[in-house]
């Protein structure tokens, strides 16, 4: 990207003011964004009443709770975060389990935009085809947000600006 060109590029320049050295070179290094977080967890802990998918989706709410929502909480979720899962059967025996466990999220029933308006909010879990094919992302109040949920097949080459990877 040009950001990193210039940020690479400024290592070579000779500032003005000769008392002050050349920018650092590992500032170009840096990522744009967040860095990635990863979540592994014990299944045994989880104990054996509780089906994989089960935890999984647990799991799932947890991480768009504490690394979505709550490091941008008025932003909205609509077509811009993606849950990817290996196959159709996983998908399938998930999707219930992920739907159910985002209903019963307080910490999801409500969203406040930027101007401080608050939402209520609820989210359908679509696949990345319909998503791909939805023209509008971005902030829709009082309307479903959309959630892609797939799997990775289905997802090649296509992007969004949040992704998770289970299973």
């Amino acid at each position: 990207s040009t950001k990193r060109i210039v940020a690479g590029a400024s290592v070579f320049q000779i500032p003005e003011d000769q008392s002050q050295g050349a920018p650092s070179p590992t500032r170009c290094n840096e990522p744009d964004g967040p860095h990635l977080s990863t979540f592994i967890f014990d299944r045994r802990k989880a104990g054996d009443e509780m089906a994989l998918e089960d935890v999984y989706a647990e799991k799932v709410v947890d991480a768009i709770v504490t690394k979505v929502v709550d490091v941008f909480p008025s932003l909205s979720l609509h077509n811009r975060l993606a849950v990817i899962v290996p196959d159709y059967g996983f998908r399938d025996r998930m999707r219930e389990r992920l739907e159910r466990a985002l209903r019963s999220r307080e910490r999801l029933q409500c969203r406040v935009d930027a101007s401080g308006k608050v939402y209520q909010r609820s989210f359908e879990l679509v696949s990345a085809r319909d998503a791909s094919a939805c023209v509008e992302s971005g902030s829709r109040g009082g309307v479903e947000e959309w959630l892609v949920f797939d799997t990775v097949d289905a997802m090649d080459g296509l992007e969004w600006l949040i992704v998770m990877a289970v299973g």
